[in-house]
């Protein structure tokens, strides 16, 4: 990737520009450190824009790019420069990331902004450069609606974002690879692959908090059986799961801090003495949004599957 900053034509064989960075697309590698590109944070610009190939196809997978008027004389991870004499504390460094409040309301916005607002809550946006205040890039595309785009996302104003401190994901300073596992995430796990007619399995569901009310259902499967008494939270300082034998479900509803995690642990028996795979899923609700996870036991494997390991 090769990015100009200032580039002007003075010739059709000639160009001129005040900087130019490039970009090996294979590595993870940043800038060297204190060295700026055609953005000031040192940082490339093509990763952060606004496409519309990506808003038409309903999700954008990354972080953008935005610009603020003035910025502090520092810069944080993974910004390579500043750009700035200001050293007040009211101001923030280049490289900041801001995400926009899980509490939002974007319902009211036009499908293509809510595209732009989930990726906002979900990867936020990196200070890139000096410029206008909370302003976003887009890539050029005749299929943009200028207008629309302009009038919706000015109705958002600043103090619907938080500052993230990302410090958590990095793998090395001079590398933009991150942690994945340092990032939580909703997930289901079961503590045992293989379980026997009458054994027990415990499940443990992780539910990511998004700073308003979350609401997990785990609607257990004929071939499962609740094992009474065995439903806990972590931490137990959290309301505490229900399960209902009427309909076999495992249900929590509660308000969850932003990105806090709340552990549900239950066990069940299999009731089955066939050979099958049992998948037992929960969903997790919040801001409108419903998520599936989802494990998978085999019941009575090993009984069928060892003569054949002999064979």
């Amino acid at each position: 990737l090769y990015e100009l900053y200032h580039a002007e034509q003075l010739s059709p064989t000639e160009w001129n520009a005040g900087s130019g960075a490039i970009y090996d697309l294979r590595s993870n590698d940043l800038r060297p450190d204190t060295w700026t590109s055609a953005d000031a944070a040192g940082l490339p610009i093509l990763p952060g824009l606004v496409r519309y190939e990506e808003v038409a196809a309903g999700e954008i997978n990354h972080a953008l790019r935005f610009t603020v008027e003035q910025t502090r004389n520092t810069y944080v991870w993974p910004a390579r420069h500043k750009a700035s004499s200001n050293s007040s504390l009211s101001v923030p460094p280049m490289g900041q990331r801001f995400r926009l409040k899980a509490s939002f309301d974007i319902t009211s916005y036009s499908p293509d902004v809510q595209v732009i607002l989930r990726a906002l809550k979900k990867y936020g946006m990196i200070i890139a450069d000096n410029g206008s205040d909370w302003y976003l890039s887009g890539a050029p595309n005749p299929g943009w609606n200028d207008e629309l785009l302009g009038d919706e996302l000015r109705e958002i104003t600043g103090d619907q974002f938080e500052a993230v401190d990302v410090s958590g994901l990095q793998v090395e300073a001079d590398s933009a690879q991150v942690v994945a596992s340092a990032a939580p995430q909703n997930r289901k796990l079961a503590n045992r692959g293989t379980v026997a007619h009458n054994e027990i399995v415990s499940y443990a569901i992780n539910v990511v908090g998004t700073g308003s009310s979350v609401a997990v259902a785990d609607m257990l499967p004929a071939d499962l059986t609740f094992v009474p008494g065995s439903l806990s939270i972590a931490p137990a300082t959290l309301p505490a799961p229900t399960y209902t034998p009427a309909t076999t479900t495992v249900a929590w509803n509660a308000a969850l801090p932003n990105s806090q995690t709340a552990v549900i642990v239950f066990q069940a028996s299999v009731n089955t003495s066939q050979r099958r795979a049992i998948t037992n899923s929960a969903t997790i609700s919040s801001n409108s949004l419903i998520r599936t996870v989802s494990a998978t036991i085999v019941a009575n494997g090993l009984r069928t599957w060892l003569p054949a390991l002999r064979r």
